[in-house]
């Protein structure tokens, strides 16, 4: 998990610098935790926490 998060917030983060996309690099500079000195942007959530998704109801849940 931490290979897939590190790789594509990497390309889309390089993906908005090159398209010069400034409104979403500036909310997600915003929003990076404060204790994240090495970054510039912050993309993912930290942590990681699986769930069972065990019906379509549920799927649908997590959708929205």
């Amino acid at each position: 998990m931490r290979n897939f998060k590190s790789f594509t917030a990497r390309s889309i983060i390089d993906l908005l610098e090159k398209n010069q996309v400034t409104n979403i690099l500036d909310q997600l500079a915003f929003y990076k935790k404060l204790h994240k000195k090495d970054q510039k942007y912050q993309l993912w959530q930290e942590g990681f926490h699986p769930q069972a998704i065990l019906d379509e109801a549920m799927l649908l849940q997590k959708l929205e």
